[in-house]
């Protein structure tokens, strides 16, 4: 869902820029810009490519900090084609495989298990599995379905569209390597 928002409001963008565009041009041409002092067509449109460039920076930076403060990680895979359903006790990945598949969970629980002892329970909203795609190792631990779970799989070339299209992917997938590694350093 909140995909769609993000595409209506690109494409709503793209049209008030076209038609913020076209009326600016012509008032440019019938005179609104009459207090400048020369009656030359080139500052006429020069100011009116400034005011566009404007509201465009105004309205970035206002829908960036609406993003920044309302956004979660889960809200970026609402109704993902990419969800998947997994059974209590189903194993995800084993420590030692190879991995390119990073996952989000979006309903359940998961246990984070490194030689047999338990290392972590992620829930609703939290990312594993991001180091195999990060530094192409083997996984570091074990995944394994506390409950029924609903998780999101993000392979290597969706992880690395999402640090293009979300700006604040990247931070939260930092935000959960630095929590890891705080915590399993002790």
């Amino acid at each position: 869902m909140l995909q769609n928002i993000i595409r209506f409001i690109n494409r709503l963008m793209f049209f008030l820029n076209a038609i913020v565009l076209t009326l600016m041009l012509i008032w440019s041409l019938l005179g609104i810009w009459d207090f400048l002092p020369q009656d030359d067509l080139y500052w006429k449109v020069f100011i009116t490519l400034i005011a566009i460039l404007l509201f465009n920076v105004l309205t970035i930076f206002c829908l960036s900090f609406l993003y920044r403060k309302t956004l979660k990680m889960i809200d970026i895979f609402d109704e993902s084609e990419y969800a998947t359903l997994h059974e209590e006790g189903e194993v995800i990945f084993e420590e030692g495989q190879v991995g390119k598949t990073m996952y989000l969970i979006t309903k359940g629980n998961v246990e984070l298990l490194r030689n047999r002892t338990r290392l972590e329970v992620v829930g609703p909203g939290e990312i594993f599995g991001e180091m195999a795609i990060v530094d192409d190792l083997p996984r570091s631990a074990s995944a394994v379905c506390l409950e029924d779970c609903k998780l999101i799989s993000i392979n290597e070339k969706r992880f690395y569209e999402l640090l293009h299209e979300v700006p604040f992917f990247a931070k939260e997938v930092m935000k959960n390597m630095s929590h890891r590694l705080r915590n399993y350093a002790d």
